[in-house]
């Protein structure tokens, strides 16, 4: 489980920022990355995963 309060789940929240104010293309990326990814997330990390999907 990749935990919120980590690096890594640091990185995957600044990640998905990053993308979601990106283009099109960078959009669709994240939402792929999230589709693989979004069972290794334990739920901290879920829950913040999915209010910055809830922006776009």
């Amino acid at each position: 489980m990749i935990k919120l309060n980590s690096d890594k789940g640091r990185e995957i929240i600044s990640d998905y920022i990053t993308a979601l104010n990106g283009d099109e293309e960078a959009i669709k990326y994240a939402y792929d990355k999230r589709k693989a990814e979004y069972d290794t997330y334990d739920d901290e990390l879920k829950a913040s995963v999915d209010k910055c999907f809830d922006c776009i």
